[in-house]
């Protein structure tokens, strides 16, 4: 049993979203991922492909299929080929009405944001999935290799908890084309996410980019909701506060998606080291807030020879379970 059902019958005027609201008073709301209805190759009459977030589900709509109340007759059959991207439609949970940040650790208790954006969130086999609701819509895609560390922690707010994933690189960034959508395609297809034709890949769409600034992301959940992950460890536990406080770019060139950091013009830092450092705080092995005059003259080529600058630089990159070094002064 797959996820696909094929429902034939529907009279014309019949929209997507009324087959939804029909077949989820039977499998429960939020159970379907997609449809699309599609005209027949004779007649008038139109089908629907319905893709479901569970094989469960699915099974459900076509053991309980003479409950479907409706003037006209239908017919329901297993369908093989699914609709909608695999890892998108495995999401058994799509959760609104949250609130994300974009920046990094200063300290393994404070968070410093540098974007913050209201978003949805979903839990894929192999991507987690969300979406920033902006006077555009953009979907963001992170696979699971470019999590570095992913835990949960209290938040001075009582009734919330928070998510702090760690990257180990960016997600991939999607922008919304619905509004070129033709009505009568609206009228014909729904998808929960929307279909990956209605998406183009784009990159960072903040100002001054940063995202591409940012080495973790915080997520801001109710406190007694449960989310569930696919494939993926995490521990359910609470962990210590985490304070979350506006921060600061600290690129020098804000029009370009690798950040570079920016010296004291005392400093004639060598491009190797420059990369190397700005490498080291995107990969949220330095925190930006450690870039200060102490640590840039310890860089200097001029107070240390360069052969040791090269050695130690390195040495910050996370060992096998260390995901950040905190410098203390």
């Amino acid at each position: 049993m797959g996820k696909m059902v094929n429902v034939s019958g529907f009279p014309p005027e019949v929209n997507a979203m009324e087959v939804r609201q029909l077949f989820e008073s039977i499998t429960g709301s939020g159970t379907i991922h997609a449809i699309r209805l599609k005209k027949t190759k004779h007649g008038e009459k139109f089908y629907a492909l319905v893709q479901f977030a569970q094989e469960t589900h699915a099974n459900k709509l076509l053991t309980q299929s003479n409950q479907v109340n409706t003037p006209y007759r239908l017919n329901f059959h297993e369908w093989k080929y699914e609709i909608d991207s695999k890892d998108k439609a495995s999401m058994e949970h799509y959760i609104d009405g949250l609130l994300m940040h974009f920046g990094f650790l200063a300290t393994p208790e404070k968070f410093k944001y540098l974007y913050s954006a209201g978003c949805s969130f979903g839990s894929g086999n192999q991507n987690l999935h969300f979406s920033a609701h902006l006077s555009e819509d953009y979907r963001m895609e992170l696979p699971y290799e470019n999590i570095g560390q992913i835990s949960w922690h209290l938040s001075q707010e009582k009734d919330s908890k928070l998510l702090l994933i760690q990257l180990k690189g960016g997600p991939k960034i999607y922008e919304n084309q619905n509004q070129h959508l033709d009505p009568e395609y609206e009228k014909l297809n729904f998808c929960r996410g929307g279909f990956d034709n209605e998406w183009i890949r784009t990159t960072d769409f903040t100002s001054s980019s940063l995202i591409g600034q940012s080495s973790a992301i915080v997520f801001k959940f109710p406190r007694e909701l449960k989310v569930d992950f696919k494939n993926i460890l995490i521990n359910s536990s609470l962990l210590h506060y985490l304070t979350l406080e506006l921060g600061f770019s600290y690129s020098s060139n804000t029009n370009s998606l690798a950040p570079v950091v920016d010296p004291p013009p005392e400093f004639g830092l060598p491009f190797e080291v420059l990369f190397n450092v700005s490498s080291l705080v995107q990969n949220g092995c330095l925190p930006p807030t450690s870039l200060d005059t102490a640590f840039y003259q310890f860089l200097d080529p001029k107070t240390l020879d360069r052969a040791f600058i090269d050695y130690a630089l390195p040495s910050y990159y996370p060992l096998e379970n260390v995901r950040m070094i905190i410098l203390l002064g």
